[in-house]
């Protein structure tokens, strides 16, 4: 009898473990089928986003094609080279997603007052904010290069009413 209980009681001992061993490992083939399942899932509201996006990038090249036409009459070789320029301009601008993470990390860093974090987070908003400032700057340029000069005249006029010029900021100088 003696023998059977220690028979029952090892068994039960290796039994416990396997079963438990396997309960666990079910969960984690669950838990992973369902994490895969959740990664699909934020891939797919990614890649839907990012189609949102462009196609949003796209109509705004399209309207800012048209304003440009009907300001300076742009031919439709113009209106061509604007739209490519436009194009490959919004691939080159910094990663809004980079600087709302940079923001986030910013209020994060002012709620516990970690002033390294701060500075760090700054100088990565200043570094964004130049290169979104230089993409600019260099997409104006290409597209100012394809002006007849009668546009460029024009579209330095537009400049100061829209006060991109000295004459249109908001602060006058004393006369």
């Amino acid at each position: 009898m003696k023998k059977f209980f220690a028979t029952a009681a090892m068994a039960a001992m290796f039994a416990v473990p396997a079963t438990f061993a396997q309960a666990t490992s079910t969960d984690a083939q669950a838990a992973q089928t369902q994490s895969g399942a959740q990664a699909t899932q934020t891939q797919a509201d990614a890649a839907q986003s990012s189609a949102r996006r462009v196609q949003f990038e796209q109509r705004m090249i399209q309207k800012r094609v048209a304003k440009m036409t009907a300001l300076l009459a742009l031919t439709p070789a113009q209106q061509t080279q604007v739209t490519s320029i436009l194009t490959s301009a919004a691939g080159s601008r910094a990663d809004r997603g980079s600087m709302k993470q940079v923001r986030a990390q910013m209020r994060t860093a002012i709620e516990a007052n970690d002033t390294a974090t701060i500075e760090q987070a700054s100088n990565t908003i200043g570094n964004i904010a130049a290169q979104n400032a230089a993409a600019r700057a260099k997409t104006a340029a290409a597209i100012y290069q394809i002006l007849t000069p009668d546009q460029k005249a024009k579209a330095a006029q537009l400049a100061d009413l829209f006060g991109n010029g000295e004459k249109g900021r908001r602060h006058h100088e004393a006369a």
